[in-house]
């Protein structure tokens, strides 16, 4: 299967998890809506494997999580899109040959989006839940470069350099500690149900995909070189953040 082939299986298999996630999830909220959950979290990824091999820097960014939590179920379905930078690298750099007198900043950032459907076992109520989670979706791979502007940091204009996508599985597990609820639910009921704070972790594992690195893009009389690298992407995802019931 050529590239071509392989991306537009991933981009079809992440939207049809992303459709069942949505049709599932709307057609229990209308029955119950303190039910849904969702989360804010920050995030640190290891790469492991092959992956850590080409990238020996850990990523940070941020995750969210929407789901639904089946009555008298122990199951949650949802969702979970997470954002990471696991390279970056910035230097000064006149405006152009013709205006050498001013001075701009160019940033290569190296980065990934994980996005995944989500299948959660956890205990309907208490006030510290552990849960399990399986996950299935992809990552999206990509570097861009920016120019920003040396006083205001204000951006002149941004490119995408390289992108790939992999397929992408895995397990993890957690534990939410409660840290509020309201006093009586009726007076409440608009609002959270409950507040937590989220621990947890995720090993996922990645297909084979193409990206750039911290230091891969080489400048030599003019021109941009990419020194390409290739391997699986499996990952360690550490969360620490806030959920919420409503």
């Amino acid at each position: 299967m050529n590239n071509d082939s392989r991306f537009c299986s991933l981009k079809c298999a992440a939207i049809a998890i992303a459709v069942f996630t949505v049709l599932s999830a709307t057609t229990h909220v209308s029955y119950a809506q303190k039910n849904v959950h969702g989360g804010l979290n920050f995030m640190i990824g290891i790469p492991k494997g092959e992956f850590s091999e080409n990238v020996e820097n850990i990523g940070l960014g941020g995750s969210l999580f929407a789901g639904y939590h089946l009555p008298d179920s122990p199951l949650t379905i949802g969702a979970n899109i997470g954002f990471l930078i696991y390279g970056r690298d910035t230097r000064r750099e006149r405006f152009s040959l013709t205006i050498p007198d001013a001075m701009v900043v160019v940033t290569n950032s190296n980065n990934i989006v994980l996005a995944h459907f989500l299948l959660r076992l956890q205990p309907e109520s208490g006030k510290v839940l552990p849960y399990f989670d399986s996950l299935i979706g992809f990552n999206y791979l990509f570097t861009d470069t920016s120019i920003r502007g040396e006083r205001d940091y204000e951006e002149i204009a941004t490119s995408t350099n390289f992108s790939d996508f992999a397929f992408s599985y895995g397990l993890g597990g957690g534990i939410k500690i409660k840290v509020y609820e309201p006093r009586n639910s009726d007076t409440f009921k608009k609002g959270p149900s409950a507040v937590f704070i989220d621990f947890c972790a995720r090993y996922l594992l990645g297909t084979e995909a193409e990206y750039l690195k911290k230091g891969s893009i080489q400048r030599v009389n003019g021109e941009a070189y990419y020194d390409v690298s290739k391997s699986k992407t499996d990952i360690l995802l550490i969360n620490i953040g806030v959920s919420v019931g409503f």
